[in-house]
């Protein structure tokens, strides 16, 4: 049986934090399940933040996920039996890795998930001026995800350079400006779609919002590029080769900022009940949530 839950208590919550509401439902799309590997939630609210100069908040969100479920990383698109289940509310914070404590603890994630699969993780994080990491936690403070995005510049270009110089050129010829994603990690016993989903959000609400750029890349496994093909509908650039960073064949992904916005803004926040849509788009934010995220980004500037 499902377990619905109920308010939220002061002291799970803060001042000021809405609870969630009792009439939360199942909002599993059709077939979602089976393409992702990761089940919807029951239900979200995005709950209001009032951060310090210091703490580096950009968001705060509840969600209800399986309390007990097999281990799953990001890009693993094994089929996913949805049985009946007990449900846990649970909240997560988004925020900027700004200290050792935080950047330690992402690159910590990073180096989990990476060598448990054999790769090289040593230069995957990096701090330059031009790279920014964001984390996910909960209230343990221990870091569910994490992604970094560096932004291209003529001094520093991008990681993705070292094999896909050609490809990239490509496009700063057109006008493009390019940021990737480096790092893109969710610790496999957190499976939920909202985390992910909204953790990509805030991530191209920086590079897009803040600075203006326009397309981002990303390199991945084969195996796991099908993950971003079918949820997030990344293209593929050139062909599989060696990155040498983490000593694996990897294929280059690129995304549209135009069309990922586009998506965002139309069914962000409506989780299951866009029908038929079986992205991860829509459980980003709303758009009313985003716009607001991104004041909140252009403050902390």
């Amino acid at each position: 049986m499902l377990r619905v839950c109920g308010p939220v208590s002061h002291s799970e919550r803060g001042t000021g934090v809405a609870p969630l509401r009792r009439d939360t439902h199942t909002v599993l799309a059709p077939g979602a399940a089976e393409d992702s590997g990761i089940p919807a939630e029951l239900g979200s609210h995005l709950l209001p933040v009032r951060p310090t100069k210091d703490d580096g908040i950009i968001a705060s969100f509840l969600t209800a996920m399986p309390e007990s479920v097999d281990s799953v990383a990001v890009g693993d698109l094994a089929a996913v039996t949805v049985a009946e289940r007990s449900y846990d509310c649970r909240q997560f914070w988004i925020r900027f890795a700004n200290t050792e404590d935080r950047r330690g603890k992402a690159a910590l994630l990073v180096a989990r998930m990476y060598a448990k699969r054999g790769y090289n993780h040593a230069e995957v994080l990096r701090e330059t001026w031009n790279t920014i990491t964001l984390i996910s936690h909960g209230p343990d403070g221990n870091v569910i995800g994490t992604v970094t995005i560096g932004m291209d510049s003529p001094d520093q270009g991008l990681l993705a350079d070292g094999g896909y110089r050609d490809q990239l050129d490509q496009l700063r010829a057109r006008g493009k400006r390019i940021c990737e994603f480096t790092g893109f990690a969710i610790d496999p016993s957190v499976r939920s779609r909202l985390a992910l989903a909204r953790l990509f959000h805030i991530a191209v609400l920086y590079p897009w919002g803040m600075f203006g750029y326009t397309d981002c890349v990303i390199e991945v496994t084969p195996t796991h590029a099908g993950f971003y093909e079918r949820l997030l509908r990344f293209e593929r650039l050139g062909k599989a080769r060696i990155c040498p960073r983490v000593n694996t064949v990897g294929v280059l992904l690129h995304g549209d900022f135009s069309f990922v916005m586009e998506r965002l803004e139309k069914v962000g926040g409506l989780m299951g009940k866009a029908v038929g849509d079986r992205s991860l788009y829509p459980y980003g934010f709303s758009k009313a949530d985003a716009d607001g995220i991104l004041g909140r980004l252009k403050r902390m500037a």
